[in-house]
């Protein structure tokens, strides 16, 4: 159960494992029948770029949707792997990215927290308590990253 909440963000094979299913738009009011296994899923933290999403499909990739600032791709499993990060940098700028949001809410939860606990209000505690999971979760990130930042200097 502590895995479960303290993961700071979807593996990419937990999520197709879930989706592969029998639903594969599995996004608020985009569900789709499909046979199980039949796409391969995978999601990205990136704003809303065309040139980008016209990349995705001229690789066979399907738009599915945005949550967030998460995008949701879909491919047919018949036509191979299907990676979104092809290099060690990108996974890296990737997970930048999410330990920047990271950053930002567990700080703002910390200061809030502490804002809130000066003023007698029992809610600072709650704040601290998802400034402690998110400051966690940045940990875990930034072990990821030093992990492929080492196979990158590995590989130079």
């Amino acid at each position: 159960m502590r895995d479960r909440l303290l993961k700071p963000a979807i593996d990419h094979r937990r999520l197709g494992q879930f989706l592969t299913g029998d639903w594969v738009k599995n996004i608020p009011a985009l569900t789709e029948r499909c046979a199980p296994g039949e796409y391969i899923i995978r999601h990205e933290m990136r704003s809303y770029d065309y040139n980008y999403m016209s990349f995705m499909e001229e690789t066979g990739a399907e738009y599915i949707g945005r949550v967030a600032n998460w995008i949701y791709f879909r491919r047919k499993t018949e036509l191979g792997q299907f990676d979104i990060f092809s290099d060690i940098d990108s996974k890296i700028s990737h997970l930048n990215r999410i330990g920047k949001a990271l950053a930002f809410g567990g700080f703002l939860n910390l200061g809030l927290g502490f804002i809130n606990i000066i003023n007698s209000y029992h809610t600072g505690l709650i704040n601290l308590l998802a400034s402690t999971v998110l400051m966690y979760a940045l940990g875990r990130i930034h072990g990821k990253k030093e992990a492929l930042e080492k196979d990158r200097n590995l590989y130079e």
